[in-house]
Formats: structure tokens, C-alpha cells, sequence
């Protein structure tokens, strides 16, 4: 049957279930093969098969009942039904998708989207349904990127909007309730961190470091909701760069002074110096520490961003024939433009980029210093050539950006609108994602119940996402969109 006039079926659950029930006390059914080639695998067509099966035993049961005449008329209006059934109507595979997500079975739910995809099916209906089913099976992230391809092939779809907003907002990793309360029992110590302008401390559990610890503090150049809000923000525009998971967590008073008392050092007993920096609330039941808890990345070096005339060039529209070398051959170009801090962990760079396309990398480049001009996040560059890659960094698989308390600061910076100057090649996802935002519900999974200072930090970064849309389309009208939207 022709996939653009395949007819719904017919056929309820409840018919189902009643054919389920016979089953199990009616006569033995004839076995039917399937209708369909099985290749490559026959889980594409397990849940149209097994539904044809069920009717047939309906069928069976009918007619051989001793009460078979007072389904005459039910009996006609099955068949009926059932001859217009195309078990590779875009109807029933979603259907059995459904029901594949239901029972957490999301692979098999996956190649049914396959095979209707196969089958030449593309519609909206077709994409948020799945999405709901990931999202039903607790798939957020696949319903996400789900959703959020099909929106870039059909904007403003009202059903592929809905099931967006289900994968973001029933994502309570992503966006959790409220804040979590670690206790004296949660971990084995907290230790200090240090090493930068405010109080950083590591949690250890199980003699692991599993995450830094970013407290609310009076230092104003950084704050911790705004490392819990770049990450969600990434979340939101499918940054190519990673930027570790964080939490909003808080701490009893009590239950910090015993975590941190549980390593007794120099450097532990000096520390505490900081904390008449941290800010407590009283709650009624004692006093809180809130802080975000960042998820411990091991292993990463820095990455020398400063040494912008290594790959501002790459940035520019244009055939780029290095574009397509491994990254692991241009990063001795970018160690060359950063002096001598720039051979530093050189070795441990090339490791890190090992499958990654000087492409790949460069797409990387351009979201990250996107990002850090939409928050006005300064502090991605140090000063100092003596301090290159001390505040950008990178990981196995790519750029990872650790810190990030600078972003969302209460001001515009000109030094985030001289970087921008750098990039003029996009990533398309990433520019569908930013033009998809919309005010209100963005405030809210950025800055859940926004005091007045975060609403001002929020309407700065809002000022700038108009700004860099601006500045995108501009250099489009100039170069021509294939050749600024470059990126997938």
C-alpha cells in the first residue's frame, strides 16, 4: 500500500485486550506468517504481527462460540475493519512504537522510526509522537534531540513545541524540583578546591571526588546559579562543547562543618579563612548553604583559546581545506601561536582529539565563544600569555568548559562583543535553537524563581541573544547563509 494513503486501522485496545482474553480459553488459532519481508530484523515488524495474530484469534473465538449469533454484527464490523488494516501504515508502526516505549523497550520504539522513515513517513505527527513515547520512558535527552531536529524541518510546529517542552521540563535531572540537601551521611568529607578569586571546596564520596562545590558567596564575580544556568542554556542549544552537569544542592550548617571537618591539613585549617564569604539562609529549621555541585571532570588540560589568530582564520567563510585534517595535525599550529605556553601539555591535547576533525574542533570554537557573548561570560580569556588556557579547557572527545560563575553577571562586557568579531561561521542547530527561544518559559529553566538581580541578569542576556541574532543575520546577508551556517 502506498504510504501517502494508508488508512488508520480500525482496531481498539479494548478489542485487543477481549482478543488476549479468548486467547487464553478459546480454541488454538491458526498461525498466519507475517505480511511483511522480516529483513533486516524482524523487531521492526513484532508488534503488527503479534496485533494481526490477536485478531484472528478474536476471529476464531467468534465464530466457533456457542453465542456466535449474537455477534453477527460485531463479527461484520471486525472484518470489515480488519480488511483495511495495513500493518505498515504509519498508524500501526507508531502505534506498536508506542507500545514498545511503554514497556521501556526504546530500541525496538527506535527502528519502528527507522523503518516508517524507511518507508518515505515524515510527518509532524509522526516525530512528536515518538518524542512523547521517549519521554514516557523516561528518555529525555533522545526526546529531546528528537523533537528538536524535527523542529528545525518544521518550525513552529504546535505538536513538535509540546513534545519539547515535555522532554525539558519532565526532565527532573535537568530540572530538578528544588535543591537537594547533602547530609553528613551523604559524603566522606568536603575539601578544599581553591585555585581560583572565590570558594570552591570538592564533595568526596566513597573516596571519590565526584563533584566541585560552587556555595552562594558575597564575591560578585562569580555566582553559582550562573553555572547551574550555562548549563541548562547548553542544554537548551545543543552546544557541541560539553559543560559539566550541575545541580543546585545545599548544606545544613552543621552537616558542612562536619564534612569539612573530616580532613584535618594546613591547607584545609587555612581555608577557612574564605568562609566568611558564604552566605546562609535561615530556613526555620537552621541555616542552609545553597551552592551548585558541578560533576568532577578527571582528566583535562588547558586549551590556549587566546591564540585566536590560529583559528579565527578557520572561522571565516570560505573553503578551508585544513578543515577536513584531523585536529590532532592543526593543534601544533594553535601550540605555535600561543608562545611558549602554548607546547604545555601539547602531547596531552593531541590525545584528547583523537577522531575529532579540525572541523569538529572549530564547530566547538564557534558554539563556545557564541555562548560566552549571549552570557557575557569574560573570564573564557585570560590576560596574560603567561596564563593561556588557564580558564578554557579541554577534554577526551573535545572543549569542556569547567568554569563558568562569570557568565550571567549583572552588565554588558565589550570584551565578549570583540571575541564574537572572531566567529563567522555557525552551527545551524545551534542558530534554529537560539531563534526557538521564547522569554518566558526560558527564565524559568534558566533561573527558577528569579530574584530581582536574576531577572536583570536575564534581560542583559536577552538583550545580547537579539544582538548576536542580529550579527548572524548580518554576516548571512553578506556571505550567503550555506556558507555562515556551515556546521550541522
Amino acid at each position: 500500500m502506498n504510504p501517502q494513503h494508508a488508512k488508520p486501522s480500525k482496531l481498539s485496545p479494548l478489542v485487543l485486550l477481549v482478543a488476549l482474553g479468548l486467547a487464553a480459553c478459546g480454541p488454538q488459532y491458526r498461525h498466519f506468517s507475517p505480511v511483511l519481508d522480516v529483513s533486516p530484523s524482524n523487531r521492526l515488524i513484532l508488534n503488527a504481527h503479534a496485533n494481526l495474530r490477536a485478531s484472528f484469534l478474536l476471529l476464531d473465538a467468534l465464530q466457533t462460540s456457542e453465542t456466535a449469533a449474537r455477534f453477527a454484527t460485531a463479527r461484520h464490523q471486525f472484518m470489515t475493519a480488519l480488511s483495511g488494516v495495513d500493518p505498515d501504515s504509519e498508524v500501526i508502526l507508531l502505534a506498536a512504537a508506542k507500545a514498545a516505549y511503554r514497556d521501556k523497550r526504546v530500541q525496538d520504539g527506535l527502528m519502528l522510526l527507522e523503518r516508517a522513515q524507511g518507508l518515505g513517513y515524515d510527518s509532524e505527527a509522526l516525530f512528536a509522537g515518538h518524542s512523547e513515547g521517549l519521554v514516557d520512558a523516561g528518555e529525555y535527552a533522545l526526546a529531546r534531540e528528537l523533537s528538536f531536529d524535527a523542529l528545525d524541518r518544521y518550525p513552529g510546529s504546535t505538536l513538535l513545541n509540546a513534545a519539547a517542552d515535555r522532554a525539558i521540563d519532565e526532565d527532573l535531572h535537568l530540572i530538578p524540583k528544588g535543591a537537594r540537601r547533602i547530609t553528613a551521611n551523604d559524603a566522606d568529607a568536603l575539601k578544599a578546591l581553591g585555585g581560583g578569586s572565590t570558594v570552591t571546596l570538592k564533595l568526596v564520596v566513597d573516596g571519590n571526588n565526584v563533584a566541585a562545590i560552587k556555595p552562594d558567596q558575597d564575591l560578585g564575580q562569580s555566582m553559582y546559579r550562573s553555572e547551574i544556568a550555562y548549563y541548562r542554556l547548553c542544554t537548551l542549544l545543543r552546544c557541541s562543547f560539553r559543560v559539566p552537569y550541575n545541580e543546585e544542592v545545599r548544606f545544613l550548617r552543621s552537616d558542612f562543618n562536619t564534612l569539612y571537618g573530616r580532613v584535618d591539613s594546613a591547607k584545609q585549617r587555612g581555608y577557612r579563612a574564605q568562609f566568611s564569604h558564604l552566605t546562609w539562609r535561615d530556613e526555620g529549621d537552621g541555616e542552609y548553604l545553597y551552592a551548585t555541585a558541578k560533576e568532577w571532570v578527571p582528566a583535562f588540560t588547558g586549551f590556549p583559546i587566546e591564540a585566536s589568530s590560529s583559528w579565527s582564520p578557520l572561522l571565516d567563510p570560505g573553503e578551508h581545506s585544513q578543515l577536513a585534517t584531523p585536529a590532532s595535525e592543526w593543534l601544533s599550529t594553535l601550540a605555535a601561536a600561543a608562545g611558549e605556553r602554548g607546547w604545555n601539555d601539547h602531547s596531552k591535547r593531541v590525545a584528547f582529539v583523537e577522531g575529532l576533525s579540525t572541523n569538529d574542533l572549530m564547530r566547538q570554537l564557534s558554539d563556545l565563544v557564541a555562548t560566552d557573548f549571549l552570557t557575557n561570560n569574560w573570564d573564557r580569556f585570560a590576560g596574560s600569555p603567561e596564563l593561556y588556557g588557564a580558564n578554557c579547557h579541554i577534554e577526551a572527545g573535545g572543549l569542556v568548559a569547567i568554569d563558568n560563575g562569570a557568565a550571567f553577571p549583572p552588565w554588558h562586557t565589550d570584551r565578549v562583543k570583540r571575541r564574537l568579531n572572531y566567529v563567522h561561521r555557525f552551527s545551524k542547530k545551534y542558530v534554529s535553537a537560539l531563534r526557538r527561544l521564547e522569554y518566558d518559559p526560558t527564565l524559568r529553566r534558566l533561573f527558577p524563581n528569579a530574584n530581582k538581580d536574576e531577572l536583570k541578569r536575564f534581560d542583559i542576556f536577552w538583550e545580547r541573544r537579539t544582538d548576536l541574532l542580529e550579527y548572524v543575520d548580518a554576516v548571512i546577508a553578506k556571505h550567503g547563509e550555506e556558507a555562515v551556517l556551515a556546521f550541522p
